[in-house]
């Protein structure tokens, strides 16, 4: 019986064409694994469950409850900005316990030329230059306040500024919704579920204890 020669480099050529496979395989089953988990991360419109940190879908303007003085404030999302920002008048800076703080007035509501007012006092955070169009900068100061949105507890940092000739009086820059929120654009009040967790545990009252 005559047995063929095989050459040696056959079996190489062939090692290495498993290998190739088998590398290919794991890479597109690697992508499928982040494509999905970038998906679940990205979450539901108005899925706000406690105790998580994904992301969710809401409209480019939503309500929210200011803690713990339980008002309530229509908010445009915007990524365009990088600092929050809180329509606020009457600032002024004072010295408490030997810290910065500032007191201010927020307006609650507008009706039959009645204007209520909420008056609060906060320690100073920071202070921020804002510079306008065709203006020099202005430094505005900048405080730490709670607020729920999709019936969960936030905190973030506003810039107190006059936004009394835009629309919405609070508005939600980057800093805080690249950890909380994608936004969709061509929608608004996404947050309609969760709005009614935070009516009924921060509106008109003191907020419970996290």
């Amino acid at each position: 019986m005559v047995f063929a020669k095989i050459n040696p480099f056959f079996y190489i050529i062939r090692i290495k064409k498993l290998e190739n496979f088998m590398l290919r395989f794991a890479g597109t089953v690697m992508i499928s694994w982040l494509f999905l988990g970038g998906l679940a991360e990205a979450g539901e419109p108005g899925n706000g469950k406690e105790g998580t940190n994904e992301r969710v879908i809401m409209g480019w303007v939503e309500p929210v409850v200011l803690i713990p003085w339980g008002v309530e404030l229509k908010a445009k999302l915007d990524s365009g900005a990088k600092t929050s920002s809180l329509h606020a008048e009457d600032i002024e800076r004072f010295k408490k316990d030997g810290e910065e703080w500032v007191r201010f007035v927020i307006d609650i509501e507008r009706k039959a030329k009645k204007i209520k007012q909420l008056h609060v006092e906060q320690p100073l955070a920071r202070d921020v230059h804002i510079k306008r169009h065709r203006g020099s900068a202005k430094k505005r100061p900048v405080v730490s306040l709670e607020f729920c949105l999709n019936g969960k507890r936030h905190k973030a940092q506003f810039s107190l500024v006059d936004r009394s000739q835009l629309n919405y009086p609070v508005l939600l820059g980057r800093r805080f919704l690249k950890k909380a929120a994608l936004i969709d654009s061509g929608k608004i009040f996404l947050t309609r579920e969760g709005w009614k967790t935070c009516l009924v545990e921060y509106a008109a009252g003191e907020a419970p204890k996290s």
